[in-house]
């Protein structure tokens, strides 16, 4: 390589350093929470597959198949959100985020999981799905979750549009072009602020009540509870 060419090799893998980096230093506590529920995750896994009995009902059976995909969907965007690559990110957790809607969803619906097992293709739309998450959603919070997987899907389904728009938010702010991947901390602060992983723990522990110890799922319980409370106390989520 001739002098002053530009290593690019050498080049990302410093900023992917500087990355990880400055997460761990603006979001150490965060990023410990979520490696906390990852491990959690875990640990519900291998307590409810060593239970596993062919008696379990539909339901059982398909939050049992789900949970290793939630698992790694949520170990794969932690990390790729620690080194920066925000537009994988993104797309690794609609991914994420449809999971454990799925789980949500069959995880109270026997006939819908038995299809499911089977195969069968649910007759519910994405977007409806995804209101699965919250029991009782207002206007305002089926909006929201509305405009956040139609943000997610403009990342998956990337056409020349979306692209020329990515591009577009990037040249606006006058980076250079080798400026990528940066680090934007408030993206990585509003990503990790409620990490879907402890939602899924909640979904679980209701699913497995008698696969999972009483004293295991008080401790999910206490541990969710109390970042929550923190979170709220913060103000970076309301009631």
């Amino acid at each position: 390589m001739s002098k002053g060419e530009l290593d690019y090799f050498d080049y990302f893998t410093k900023k992917e350093k500087r990355n990880i980096q400055k997460t761990r230093k603006y979001f150490s506590k965060e990023l410990e929470f979520c490696k906390e529920t990852i491990d959690l995750l875990f640990d519900a896994f291998k307590s409810a597959f060593n239970s596993y009995s062919e008696k379990w009902s539909h339901s059982k059976k398909a939050c049992l198949f789900i949970l290793p995909r939630i698992i790694m969907s949520a170990k794969t965007s932690l990390e790729l959100l620690i080194r920066g690559y925000y537009f994988d990110y993104i797309v690794v957790q609609r991914s994420l985020m449809e999971s454990i809607a799925l789980l949500a969803l069959l995880s109270k619906d026997e006939e819908k999981a038995k299809k499911w097992l089977n195969f069968e293709k649910l007759e519910i739309s994405k977007f409806k799905l995804i209101h699965q998450l919250h029991p009782s959603p207002t206007k305002k919070l089926i909006t929201l979750a509305n405009k956040m997987y139609a943000e997610q899907c403009d990342y998956v389904h990337s056409n020349f549009v979306a692209i020329i728009a990515e591009f577009s938010r990037h040249t606006n702010r006058r980076v250079k072009y080798l400026e990528f991947p940066k680090f934007e901390k408030s993206l990585i602060g509003e990503a990790i602020d409620s990490p879907l992983s402890a939602l899924a723990l909640l979904f679980l522990i209701d699913a497995y009540q008698d696969e999972l110890e009483k004293s295991f799922r008080t401790k999910v319980k206490n541990f969710v509870g109390e970042k929550i409370s923190e979170w709220k106390a913060e103000g970076l989520i309301k009631n």
